[in-house]
């Protein structure tokens, strides 16, 4: 294993930080706009059904009892973190930045997939041989992102826990000469004084 580079650790922070802010952010604005809601009389709610079983004079706090309310308003918004918790791998980042460790794959691209809308830019990067069943990552608001082509060597760093994409690097020929030109060169320099 290799260990994370300051720049890549700062990387995986301010990504962990902004999961962190999006999911309190919605769990507290899902909390927020259900609390709003139950204030709102029944008769005024949209509903396909013309037999009513609450009095539509009632709020759905006054129907079902504040506390009884506050407590399902609760559950939907612990449901939802929960899942925003799961699904953004919060704690394998979190486990990420403790061993500060990443792995680096030298795999061949099979697809590339530009998305398109507004926001930051997005690209799926599909790549073989798969590494522990995994064959795709996203690279979301990147920058500096190569131009790759079907069947080009990459190399992929990503983190150990949540393969959380770090870098992408096109395996250049030019590359590789280049650097073995220099450690010759450096080589000469050492023996031939």
């Amino acid at each position: 294993m290799n260990t994370l580079e300051v720049k890549e650790r700062i990387k995986l922070e301010n990504h962990k930080d902004k999961i962190a802010n999006l999911i309190g952010m919605w769990s507290g604005g899902t909390f927020m706009v259900l609390f709003i809601i139950c204030f709102i009389p029944m008769g005024l709610i949209p509903s396909k059904r013309s037999i009513r079983v609450a009095n539509p004079d009632q709020s759905i706090f006054e129907s079902l009892g504040g506390v009884s309310t506050i407590l399902l308003i609760a559950v939907i918004t612990a449901v939802l973190a929960f899942y925003l918790y799961h699904s953004f791998k919060y704690k394998k980042l979190t486990k990420d930045l403790v061993a500060l460790e990443k792995i680096i794959l030298n795999v061949k691209v099979t697809n590339v997939i530009y998305k398109q809308g507004g926001g930051p830019k997005e690209i799926d990067v599909f790549f073989s041989p798969p590494y522990q069943g995994i064959h795709k990552v996203g690279f979301v608001g990147e920058t500096n992102f190569p131009q790759l082509y079907r069947n080009q060597e990459i190399e992929l760093i990503v983190t150990k826990h949540a393969f959380y994409p770090l870098s992408i690097r096109p395996s250049n020929d030019a590359e590789n000469i280049l650097s073995m030109l220099q450690k010759i060169k450096a080589g000469q320099r050492i023996n031939g004084g």
